[in-house]
């Protein structure tokens, strides 16, 4: 399995928008047409977050393999008109980082009882206009990612154990070893933002990791 959960930094609110509408072109096309991947998803910042500005991108894409990825998704029409039109028109600040993840095995995507969350075309003030998503990215200090990891073990054993605690998504990636980068990403996908201030405020209340 190949993941990329990516920040594009977008020029300008206005360059965010044509960024999302071509964004939306794909999404509409690999829901339909690529089985091999498993999400495929784009967020806006809640303006909250100092290290994600307000016309910045949060991309979110799960694929059963690299093949998928690099050379299925990006062989399809919407993605190569995508490509044709960022670098001329000056979507992007610089060019997004696209280094692969893969899962640690700690966590979980879906819940058995969720589904597929479909939120392609739907209706404003709908789940995808409640839904919270959170992405948390750290960079252990040398010899100390085990112990992290096995802090979001608990972590994850307690959110997962939790019925109706509004927590949609808890998936704990690594970066492949090609990248030589020990830096653990804790994606979490929350039913609403109070779901995320409330599992925050149990974080707080527990001892550091």
């Amino acid at each position: 399995m190949r993941v990329l959960c990516i920040q594009s930094q977008c020029a300008s609110y206005e360059k965010r928008d044509q960024f999302l509408s071509l964004l939306s072109d794909i999404g509409a096309f690999t829901h339909e047409n690529e089985p091999r991947t498993i999400a495929y998803s784009w967020f806006k910042s809640t303006g909250d977050d100092p290290e994600f500005p307000n016309h910045h991108l949060r991309g979110f894409e799960v694929y059963e393999d690299e093949d998928a990825s690099k050379v299925t998704h990006r062989s399809s029409e919407p993605y190569k008109k995508m490509r044709s039109v960022v670098g001329p028109e000056g979507i992007l600040e610089k060019p997004t980082d696209l280094s692969y993840c893969q899962p640690t095995g700690l966590g979980f995507l879906t819940r058995p009882d969720h589904g597929v969350a479909v939120f392609q075309g739907i209706a404003k003030e709908t789940q995808a206009e409640r839904s919270h998503i959170e992405v948390v990215n750290i960079q252990p200090k040398p010899g100390m990612k085990p112990e992290i990891l096995q802090g979001i073990k608990a972590l994850a054993a307690q959110v997962e154990t939790e019925a109706g605690n509004g927590i949609l998504s808890f998936w704990c990636l690594e970066f492949l070893p090609e990248y030589a980068n020990d830096g653990i990403i804790l994606f979490s996908r929350y039913e609403d933002r109070n779901a995320y201030l409330r599992h925050l405020d149990s974080r707080e209340k527990e001892p550091t990791m």
